[in-house]
């Protein structure tokens, strides 16, 4: 056992199933409390994805509507689709 605990691949090899089924067992009988740990992370996460789909979103048709609608000439006086929406530009 001595010799398990000095070879560090040895060591992870005997104490990573151990730690998997006790991560899995206290998942599992404490669901509630992972979420609670976990939700400020995920809803950061979450929030900041769906910011940069939205800003890509509006770059995009911004291009789109400047290409289609009058040939590459501004589609606003600002120059931006996005200011105009949402009251702040790139």
């Amino acid at each position: 056992m001595e010799d398990q605990i000095n070879d560090t691949d040895q060591l992870i090899a005997t104490i990573k199933p151990v730690m998997a089924d006790t991560l899995s067992a206290t998942i599992r009988d404490s669901r509630d409390s992972v979420v609670e740990a976990i939700q400020p992370i995920m809803a950061d996460t979450i929030s900041a994805s769906i910011i940069d789909s939205r800003d890509e979103m509006i770059e995009s048709i911004d291009l789109s509507l400047q290409k289609r609608l009058i040939g590459g000439r501004q589609i606003l006086q600002s120059g931006c689709l996005r200011h105009s929406l949402f009251s702040h530009c790139c």
